[in-house]
C-alpha cells in the first residue's frame, strides 16, 4: 500500500450566492451561514482530512468568522482579509463520503465577502485536501481450470481487506474474504459447472480496487455420442449386436424390455437370437465416471427400434373328436399376426383342404371341406405377422363322429331356355337340417349356388354359358354332419349372341347373323430386362378380365331393345354359341349407322366387371345383383337385397 494526497474543490454551495456574477457571498450577523459541500470519490472509503483552504474577497480587515463541520466549531475566530487565500492545517479521520463545512460571520458592523463552489477559477474555490492509503492488487491468476483439482487463486499486492468473487453467468456463486492473504483455495467440487467463470478480487484500504480474471473451467462428465440400434429396424430371429461411443465411461447399465445388462468399459452387447418379441423396443443405456473425490456422475440416452422376429407358434385347441362335417376348428397366439393359413389332410395323407394366406386375425376357421363320418384328419394352421414372417405349423390329429341324414337323390334336365332344373329329394330323418346345390361348370371350380333348402326341392339354374355343368346336393345334418349326392351333369348350347338383363333374365336380345364380336383378354403384365439376361423377364399380377368389342347388323326394333336393356340393367350377362360366358357392362358410346331405313350397324364395347356367382338363392329370398365389398354378386337373402353402390 502507498500514502497518497488528493485536493478535492467544492462541490456545490447549499446557500444561494449572493452574487451570482461574481460568484461570491457576504458573511456577517445579519447574513445566513453559508455551507460549502466536498464529495469524497467513491473510490476512497478511509482518509485523513489534512487541510482546508478557501478565499475571501475584499471585506473588513481582521473580520472574525467561524467555520463549522458537522455541528462542531472547528475553527475561530478566523480572519478574513482582502483578496486572500487562507489554509487550515487538519489531522481527522473520515470515513465520510461527503462532508459539509458552515462558514459564519459573527459580527454586525461590517461583512465579508467569500468565494463559493461556482468560481470560474477553480484556485478561487474552497478546497480540502484528503490523505489515504491506495489500494495495489495486480496479477490475478488460477493454479489450474480443472473443477475436479484444488483450484488456488493468487495475486499481487496488499490491502486492508478484500473480497473474491466467482461468478457464473453473471451471477455470483461464491465469495471469499479477508485481510492480509494473497491467494485463496477452493476446494475441489466447491464449483461444479463447467462454462465459463469470472474471478473479481476487490481489495479495500483507503480506497478499493477491482481486477478480474476469466477462465473457461470444466471438470470430467461422461457422455453418450451415440447408441445403436436407433431407429433402424432389427430380425429377431438373429443376433442383435448392441454398440455405443462415450467419453468418461467408467461402467455402464443397459435396460431393454425386461432384459438389463451392466459392465464396466464395453462398448458393445449381443442379444441371443429368439431374446425379442416383435415390437418397438425402447433402450436405454446409462454410464457413470467417479471423481477423485467420490462424486459420481451419469448420462443417459434412450433410443427405439422396431424388432421383427418369427411369431409364436399358434396352438390348437385341446379337441380331438369333432361331432361336426364341417367343424370349426379354434387356436390361440401369444403374438399379434395379420394372417393365417389352415390346412387339412386325411388318413392317407392327401391334403384335402388348403386356405392358402388368409388376410386376418381371426382365431378361428370353419372348414368348407365336408369331412366324411367316422374320419381321421390332421389339421394344421400357422400365422404371419406384419413383418412378412411365418411361424412353424401347429397340428394334430382329429377325428370326426356325427349322423348324417340320408343321401339325395338327384334328377337334373335343361331346357329350351338356356337353363337346367334341378330335382332332388332326401328321405327326412329327424337327423336332416338343410340342403344345398352345388355346381361345377366349365373353366370354374365347385361353387354353392343355392342353400338353406327343404329336403324335396326343384331349382332352376338360369345363369349359365354353353357345355356341361356338373351338379352335386349336399344334406347337411343336425349336427353338422354332410352327406352328398353323386354328382350328374347335364348340357345346354346357346345359339348366336345373347344379352340379357341379370335382375330379369326375360329381358334379352338375341342378335342372329353375322356379327363380329372379338374378346380380348386384359392381364396385368410387367417386362423387365434384368442384368444379366439376353431377353426380358415377363412378370404377371393377379388383374384378369376381359373386353368385348361388338359390331352388329340390326332392325331398329332390335335397337330399341338392346338399349333398353343397355338403360336398365345394372350388370348385363352376355353368352354366345362360342361358349362365352361374361357379366359386364357396356364401357363405351354406342354407335348407330345407318344402312337403310330399317335396318343399322352398332357398335360397342363390353367390359367384364368383379361379379361373384355363388349364393344365388336362398330357400325363401329372391334372386337380385347388389353391390357389395367392390363386386357385384347375385343376393338370395330376404335380409338384404336391392342393389346400389
Amino acid at each position: 500500500m502507498a500514502s497518497k494526497t488528493l485536493k478535492i474543490y467544492a462541490t456545490s454551495s447549499l446557500q444561494p450566492e449572493l452574487y451570482p456574477e461574481q460568484d461570491y457571498f457576504k458573511l456577517g450577523y445579519s447574513y445566513p451561514d453559508v455551507n460549502i459541500v466536498f464529495d469524497i470519490p467513491s473510490n476512497i472509503s478511509k482518509y485523513t482530512l489534512k487541510k482546508l483552504g478557501y478565499r475571501c474577497n475584499d471585506g473588513a480587515n481582521n473580520y472574525p468568522i467561524t467555520i463549522y463541520g458537522d455541528g462542531t466549531t472547528w475553527f475561530g475566530p478566523l480572519y478574513c482579509q482582502h483578496d486572500t487565500a487562507y489554509e487550515l492545517n487538519l489531522k481527522n479521520e473520515y470515513t465520510l463520503r461527503s462532508l459539509t463545512y458552515a462558514f459564519y460571520g459573527y459580527t454586525n458592523t461590517d461583512f465579508a465577502r467569500f468565494y463559493g463552489a461556482r468560481h470560474p477559477t477553480e484556485t478561487y474555490r474552497p478546497y480540502i485536501t484528503i490523505e489515504y492509503n491506495e489500494v495495489d492488487i495486480s496479477n490475478l491468476v488460477l493454479s489450474s481450470t480443472n473443477l475436479d483439482d484444488d483450484i488456488t487463486v493468487s495475486w499481487q499486492g496488499t490491502c486492508d481487506s478484500w473480497t473474491l468473487q466467482a461468478i457464473l453467468n453473471g451471477n455470483v456463486v461464491k465469495n471469499w474474504t479477508g485481510t492480509t492473504e494473497t491467494s485463496v483455495t477452493i476446494p475441489k467440487g466447491t464449483l461444479t459447472t463447467n462454462g465459463g467463470w469470472t474471478f473479481k478480487l476487490i481489495g479495500v484500504s483507503g480506497d478499493s480496487k477491482e481486477i478480474t480474471t476469466t477462465a473457461t473451467l470444466t471438470r470430467v462428465e461422461p457422455s453418450i455420442i451415440s447408441l445403436e440400434p436407433d431407429n433402424v429396424n432389427q430380425n429377431a430371429d438373429n443376433n442383435i449386436t448392441v454398440s455405443w461411443v462415450t467419453t468418461n465411461q467408467q461402467s455402464y447399465s443397459l435396460s431393454l424390455d425386461n432384459l438389463s445388462y451392466s459392465g464396466t468399459t464395453a462398448d458393445s452387447l449381443v442379444i441371443p437370437a429368439k431374446t425379442l418379441k416383435s415390437g418397438t423396443k425402447s433402450m436405454t443405456l446409462t454410464i457413470t465416471y467417479t471423481s477423485s473425490w467420490g462424486e459420481v456422475r451419469t448420462a443417459t440416452k434412450t433410443v427405439t427400434f422396431l424388432a421383427y422376429a418369427t411369431p409364436n407358434t399358434p396352438q390348437l385347441e385341446d379337441i380331438s373328436i369333432y361331432n361336426s362335417a364341417t367343424p370349426t376348428f379354434n387356436w390361440t397366439c401369444s403374438d399379434a399376426y395379420t394372417s393365417y393359413h389352415f390346412k387339412i389332410s386325411n388318413s392317407a395323407g392327401t391334403e384335402v383342404l388348403n386356405t392358402n394366406e388368409v388376410v386376418s386375425s381371426a382365431t378361428s376357421y370353419t372348414s368348407t371341406y365336408a369331412l366324411t363320418n367316422n374320419g381321421t384328419y390332421t389339421i394344421a394352421v400357422r400365422v404371419k405377422n406384419q413383418f412378412g414372417l411365418w411361424s412353424a405349423w401347429d397340428s394334430k390329429t382329429i377325428t370326426t363322429a356325427f349322423v348324417v341324414p340320408n343321401k339325395p337323390i338327384v334328377n337334373i334336365y335343361a331346357t329350351n331356355k338356356n337353363s337346367i332344373v334341378i330335382n332332388f329329394n332326401i328321405a327326412y330323418s329327424d337327423e336332416f337340417e338343410k340342403a344345398e346345390i352345388w355346381r361345377k361348370s366349365p373353366r370354374s371350380e365347385w361353387i354353392r349356388i343355392a342353400y338353406n333348402l327343404d329336403n324335396n326341392f326343384t331349382y332352376e339354374d338360369e345363369f349359365l354359358g354353353s357345355g356341361t355343368h356338373y351338379y352335386k346336393v349336399r344334406a347337411i345334418g343336425t349336427t353338422g354332419g354332410i352327406i352328398e349326392s353323386d354328382v350328374v351333369n347335364a348340357s345346354i348350347s346357346i345359339s348366336n349372341f345373347n344379352f340379357a338383363n341379370c335382375d330379369d333374365l326375360t329381358q334379352s336380345i338375341e342378335f342372329v347373323g353375322d356379327p363380329s364380336v372379338r374378346v380380348q383378354e386384359i392381364r396385368q403384365i410387367v417386362t423387365t430386362i434384368y442384368a444379366g439376361c439376353t431377353a426380358p423377364k415377363p412378370e404377371i399380377g393377379e388383374v384378369k378380365y376381359r373386353i368385348v368389342t361388338c359390331s352388329f347388323t340390326v332392325e331398329a326394333n332390335e335397337y330399341d331393345a338392346f338399349m333398353d336393356i343397355f338403360d336398365s340393367s345394372e350388370v348385363i350377362l352376355y353368352r354366345d354359341c362360342r361358349g362365352e360366358k361374361i357379366y359386364g357392362k357396356v364401357t363405351s358410346n354406342v354407335t348407330k349407322t345407318p344402312i337403310t331405313n330399317s335396318l343399322y350397324s352398332i357398335g360397342f364395347t363390353f367390359t367384364e366387371v368383379s361379379f361373384i356367382e355363388k349364393d344365388m338363392y336362398k330357400g325363401d329370398g329372391n334372386t337380385a345383383v347388389v353391390f357389395f365389398d367392390g363386386a357385384y354378386r347375385f343376393d338370395g337373402t330376404l335380409t338384404f337385397n336391392g342393389e346400389g353402390e
